[in-house]
């Protein structure tokens, strides 16, 4: 009987550590890992939080960048007696648009870990078209095309779009726009605003009409201005926000990537066009010439090009006085009368002089037509207009592809 009681004691002192394992296994930490934000701008600070993690205990946090250049990143934060951290070390910079980021947490002393995922990839990009030319007092067109390179599942879209027009480019005028089909753009009206140009602030303001321009897509719009004197590199600070109330501060703002659209233009010589009125019968040809000057002196070897109506017809070089001449140029298609700017002449500029233009009168002459082949019979006066003739009639001078009507009358 003794002996029953010793293995009894023994079963159940050997039970009860089974028993505490058995519930220490049932226990599980959960620790987590948090951002303030899914996306940053290049300056932002980076709130990191979490909850879970052993009382006291270091947690090493690890940013892993998806750029390898950069390298992976490794700051701590110490558990308070609740098991919170928190650490706001880790600034976002410029090179890091358009990357994703991996921060994974691990707890020192318990082993626990928990990870998130951030990025600072919203963005767009901005060129113009030519980036390159001569002052002039003539107008050129230029294009800006707006990308929106945002990545990630929160990426954001662009709603409004604003251009500066850099001091010196003067007679701005805006042109059109060519945005996807779900993502149409207008140029802002109201007070201020000629088709989305902005006299006051020297701005062209774009908005979206839907829901803005989505993760890679682009959207472009013309303008012309003119620059007659003002060489050098110009900057068409180009700026986007997420929605079209025009409000770039704070959160709102997208950050350009790949630098500012620029323009650089070389100091050229200014010239002048003097155009000749020119003349000739309808269905036959003018001759047109104009004159191309610089500070009161002839341009020679440039090449001038004519148009009739707003139509090209032809170039010619200037000579040693500047003159262009371009001879027998056909006024088919041009009806009789006077177009007071009828004849048109233009220089295209070059690395050493302007571009300029003008046009001048250009009078079209009505054509004669001549009858023959009809002979009129002879007649007795007998107090009437009637008469005959023998022959068929035929029209000298008619132009090809014209129609005319003959009319014949006889009186005595």
């Amino acid at each position: 009987m003794p002996k029953l009681c010793s293995l009894v004691i023994a079963f159940l002192i050997t039970l009860l550590p089974a028993t505490a394992i058995f519930a220490q296994s049932t226990t599980t930490q959960v620790a987590t890992v948090t951002t303030d934000k899914a996306d940053y701008l290049p300056g932002d600070t980076v709130h990191i939080s979490g909850t879970g993690w052993q009382s006291g205990e270091l947690v090493r946090l690890e940013i892993d960048h998806s750029e390898v250049s950069h390298g992976n990143t490794v700051i701590y934060a110490a558990a308070d007696f609740s098991g919170n951290i928190s650490n706001s070390d880790y600034i976002i910079q410029s090179y890091h648009l358009g990357e994703v980021f991996l921060l994974t947490a691990t707890g020192l002393s318990s082993g626990l870990t928990a990870s998130t995922t951030f990025t600072d990839g919203d963005m767009f990009s901005a060129t113009i078209s030519p980036v390159s030319g001569a002052t002039s007092a003539t107008g050129v067109t230029y294009t800006v095309t707006v990308t929106n390179l945002s990545v990630g599942s929160g990426s954001a879209t662009l709603g409004s779009i604003v251009v500066r027009i850099p001091t010196g480019f003067t007679s701005v005028v805006t042109g059109s726009i060519n945005a996807p089909v779900v993502s149409p753009f207008s140029f802002r009206t109201g007070v201020g605003y000629t088709n989305g140009y902005n006299a006051a602030t020297h701005e062209i303001f774009l908005s979206a009409n839907n829901n803005g321009l989505a993760s890679n897509d682009a959207v472009s719009f013309t303008f012309t201005a003119t620059n007659s004197g003002t060489a050098g590199p110009h900057e068409f600070t180009t700026r986007a926000g997420d929605n079209n109330s025009y409000n770039f501060n704070g959160s709102n703002a997208i950050p350009i990537t790949g630098g500012q659209p620029v323009v650089t233009l070389t100091s050229v010589a200014a010239t002048s066009l003097a155009v000749s009125a020119a003349s000739g019968t309808y269905g036959g040809t003018a001759n047109l010439s104009a004159t191309l000057t610089s500070g009161g002196s002839g341009v020679n070897g440039k090449s001038v090009s004519f148009s009739l109506n707003g139509t090209n017809v032809g170039s010619a070089t200037t000579n040693s006085s500047g003159v262009a001449t371009l001879s027998s140029v056909s006024l088919a298609g041009i009806d009789a009368g006077t177009y007071a700017t009828g004849v048109g002449a233009s220089f295209a500029g070059d690395g050493s002089y302007g571009a300029s233009n003008n046009t001048a009168n250009l009078t079209v002459s009505q054509k004669g037509l001549t009858v023959s082949g009809l002979t009129a019979n002879n007649k007795v006066y007998d107090g009437n207009t009637t008469a005959t003739f023998s022959g068929t009639a035929a029209l000298s001078g008619l132009v090809s592809g014209d129609e005319a009507t003959v009319s014949l009358n006889g009186s005595a």
